[in-house]
């Protein structure tokens, strides 16, 4: 299509503008936002894994073991990933190495649901089989992994943090 053309752009093509032309963000970026992230998420999950040991002292093991391991770090993640992601466009990690998650069809930032599947269903993903989903992310240009293209994002550098 020329420039000259008023045919109008296919629903399913993205909308580029000025916040989904930039650059993307790098591999090695990426790994160290995500060990910030890690991080993070270990400190914020201690705590409240504590106190559920501490206080369900007669309780049953299996029910301590689902919810340290699947309920609370499942929560955290929603609510760490989602309040981030919908508000800067980035999560405390990505935001320190100047990246910022951006939806595909118009630069905007990812809902809390979004952001979410993402994080959790995504990067398991991208994670099976031996974590080729993120090295995908070496052999493409945009620099979009398994989870990016699943759920139609793609990780930038953000300009004003660079």
């Amino acid at each position: 299509m020329n420039q000259n053309s008023n045919a109008a752009i296919a629903p399913s093509e993205p909308i580029l503008t000025a916040e989904t032309q930039r650059e993307p963000g790098s591999f090695g970026r990426r790994i160290l936002a995500s060990f910030i992230d890690g991080v993070i998420l270990s400190i914020l999950q201690s705590p409240l894994t504590w106190g559920v040991g501490r206080f369900m002292k007669s309780g049953d093991l299996t029910a301590v073991t689902v919810i340290n391991g699947f309920v609370i770090p499942m929560a955290v993640a929603y609510f760490y990933y989602g309040f981030f992601y919908s508000t800067k466009g980035a999560s405390l990690g990505k935001a320190q190495m100047g990246l910022k998650v951006v939806r595909d069809d118009n630069g905007g930032f990812l809902s809390y649901g979004h952001a979410f599947a993402r994080e959790t269903v995504g990067k398991l993903i991208s994670l099976i089989p031996l974590g080729i989903g993120f090295f995908w992310a070496l052999s493409r240009p945009d620099r979009k992994t398994f989870h990016d293209l699943i759920f139609k994002t793609q990780v930038v550098r953000d300009k004003k943090c660079s």
